[in-house]
């Protein structure tokens, strides 16, 4: 695990274990039925944190997001422009095909190397974007170290 959001990944690692804990004592839903983000409720959905800090709470796997979206959030600093334009994707309702499991050889393939080109879509009726747009800027996180910057444009 590597640093996220000025988090080590010691601070980052206990708050999964206090996640784990809670899961076990069944406080907690350990998956997601949906994408907070572009609503996908197919493939891999997992749990994401943007705020680390102590004492650990409902800021801990705040959102349920699908691999995409997840992804496109912890590779954002390396692929500015990849990101870009899936905030633009997202601002147009599309919805990426799923991946299933831990597809990360998927993902960049079809995501990150090849700009989202090819990959299938559906248009949704309504997404939450601007809550990606929040979670990029650093509006859920106590101390902000650097924040995504669009590279083009004026997609904020």
């Amino acid at each position: 695990m590597n640093s996220y959001n000025g988090y080590e990944p010691k601070q980052r690692y206990k708050a999964l274990a206090w996640l784990k804990k809670e899961w076990a004592k069944g406080t907690r839903k350990q998956t997601p039925h949906e994408c907070d983000i572009c609503t996908q409720k197919d493939g891999y959905l997992a749990y994401h944190s943007e705020d680390y800090s102590f004492p650990f709470g409902d800021h801990i796997g705040h959102f349920g997001l699908c691999y995409i979206c997840h992804m496109m959030l912890h590779c954002r600093y390396k692929s500015p422009k990849v990101m870009d334009t899936y905030i633009e994707a997202l601002m147009q309702k599309k919805c990426y095909e799923p991946i299933n499991g831990n597809g990360w050889v998927e993902f960049r393939s079809s995501c990150l190397m090849s700009n989202f080109n090819g990959r299938n879509y559906k248009i949704v009726e309504s997404n939450n974007v601007e809550l990606y747009k929040e979670m990029i800027n650093g509006d859920y996180i106590t101390e902000s170290k650097e924040l995504y910057k669009p590279s083009v444009g004026s997609l904020f």
